[in-house]
């Protein structure tokens, strides 16, 4: 796998929550260790940028996440 910065990291992993995720599912689908996904998805929840639903343990992004996202699809689109 090729080296990604931290930052194009949480972007993929936020990515993998758009429709909802499992943990294990962002593990294989990102190609992280158990820890490293605790590590992503802890501090995505500490910046109010992905949420995890009880009830179906899914991941799904905050109204913040979800701006985010749109940002960085928007400034991809135009580079």
């Amino acid at each position: 796998m090729e080296s990604q910065s931290r930052i194009e990291t949480l972007v993929a992993v936020l990515l993998a929550t758009r429709d909802g995720a499992t943990r294990k599912r962002i593990m294989y689908e990102r190609d992280l260790t158990p820890t490293q996904a605790q590590e992503y998805l802890s501090f995505l929840q500490l910046s109010d940028l992905v949420r995890e639903e009880e009830e179906t343990q899914l991941f799904r992004p905050t109204e913040k996440g979800t701006s985010l996202l749109d940002d960085y699809d928007r400034i991809n689109h135009e580079i």
